[in-house]
C-alpha cells in the first residue's frame, strides 16, 4: 500500500538559477543548451568586482576590482541542463561554477519576470561559470560593464 502512495508522489522539480552572459545568450552559439528554460531576468548586472574576459570564441568571468560589472540575463535550470552546461564549460577545471551576486539595482521590474524575479530580489542563490585571473592572463577584459554583445563594437 504505501509503494502505491510513494509512486503517486511526484517530488517537486530543482530548479538553479544561472546567470548567462555570453555564448549561452539568446541568439548565441551555444544558447541551445539552455533552450527551452525560463528566463527570469533579462539585463541585469554582476555586482562591482566581476569583469568580463574575451578568451577566444568564450567569454569569461573573473572576480575583479570594484570599477567593474557584467551584463547578462538569468535563467531558472534544472539539473540536467545544468549538468549538460557544466561539462561544456568543463567544469570545474576549465570554467568552475560558483554562486555570484547581482547588482540589487538592476533587478527591476523591467528586468524581472515571474516568481523567479522576486526570488532574485530577495536573495536568492545565482550560479555562474568563472575563470581564475591565471587562466586569463594577457586576453581582452571588458571595462565598465561588461557586455558580450558590445565585443565587436569595441
Amino acid at each position: 500500500m504505501l509503494g502505491a502512495y510513494a509512486a503517486a508522489v511526484v517530488a517537486p522539480k530543482v530548479l538553479f538559477n544561472l546567470f548567462v552572459y555570453g555564448d549561452l545568450l539568446e541568439g548565441e552559439r551555444q544558447h541551445e543548451l539552455i533552450e527551452g528554460c525560463a528566463r527570469i531576468a533579462t539585463g541585469v548586472t554582476t555586482a562591482s568586482g566581476y569583469t568580463l574576459v574575451e578568451v577566444g570564441p568564450l567569454a569569461a568571468i573573473i572576480a575583479s576590482g570594484p570599477d567593474c560589472r557584467v551584463l547578462g540575463d538569468v535563467y531558472a535550470v534544472d539539473y540536467d541542463v545544468l549538468a549538460r552546461c557544466d561539462v561544456e564549460r568543463g567544469h570545474p577545471h576549465r570554467f568552475h561554477r560558483d554562486t555570484i551576486t547581482l547588482d540589487a539595482e538592476s533587478l527591476t521590474e523591467d528586468t524581472l519576470s515571474g516568481d523567479g524575479g522576486d526570488a532574485l530580489r530577495n536573495g536568492a542563490a545565482v550560479y555562474s561559470y568563472l575563470m581564475h585571473a591565471n587562466q586569463v592572463r594577457g586576453k581582452r577584459r571588458f571595462r565598465g560593464i561588461g557586455d558580450w554583445r558590445q565585443r565587436l563594437d569595441a
